[in-house]
């Protein structure tokens, strides 16, 4: 067991599942479920546009308090804190149904993202260099596509799973459109029966 503890592999294995969690899943999870939210909540583009734009904001402040070191403490500790915010934050989207929540929690989220990516490449570069075994850390930022390829599967299989004829709008936009659609055609038959024809005939009954 103690040797393989001390196989590169373990570290660089776990710093891919924390980049995986935090931004693979955590950050990047609000793009393929953003046109459902759209649909299912009414959020308009511009609410979209500031729900992101809080995670930046998160994101830029966590990165530039870790990596100027104004947070006390272990840094394991740190990691692993940053990790249980980024899970909580992002299942907790589930619950919101307004803008403000939404701007908190990918505020917060965006936050944990930045202090997982930082102190997991401090903590898995450093073992690895003590090990002399630099070369693993590409399997640590392998995390981030590996993370971003499980939030694509999931919406892909909840695509699939769906009926065909809810694939092709989210939310049922497809339907809102058939039934604008089915509204212009009654406006355009009562405007022919005012004149006096028939809708369906096309000819004057007279």
């Amino acid at each position: 067991m103690r040797t393989l503890y001390r196989h590169p592999a373990v570290p660089a294995l776990g710093g891919f599942l924390a980049l995986a969690a935090a931004l693979g899943v955590g950050r990047f999870v609000y793009t393929p479920i953003l046109p459902y939210m759209v649909a299912g909540l009414g959020i308009s583009k511009s609410e979209a546009g500031l729900i992101a734009s809080a995670n930046f904001i998160g994101y830029l402040l966590g990165a530039l308090a870790a990596a100027g070191g104004r947070v006390p403490g272990a840094r394991r500790s740190w990691l692993l804190g940053a990790l249980a915010v980024s899970a909580l934050s992002t299942g907790a989207m589930a619950l919101a149904t307004s803008l403000g929540p939404f701007l908190a929690l990918r505020f917060v989220g965006g936050a944990a993202s930045a202090l997982v990516m930082v102190f997991a490449s401090v903590l898995v570069l450093d073992r690895l260099s003590a090990m002399g075994r630099c070369e693993w850390a590409a399997m640590l930022y392998a995390g981030v596509g590996g993370g971003s390829r499980l939030t694509a599967g999931a919406r892909l299989s909840y695509c699939l799973g769906r009926p065909r004829s809810a694939r092709r709008q989210p939310g049922g936009l497809h339907h809102r459109k058939s039934g604008n659609h089915h509204r212009r055609r009654s406006d355009e038959d009562a405007e022919e029966t005012r004149r006096g024809r028939d809708p369906q005939a096309g000819t004057d009954p007279t």
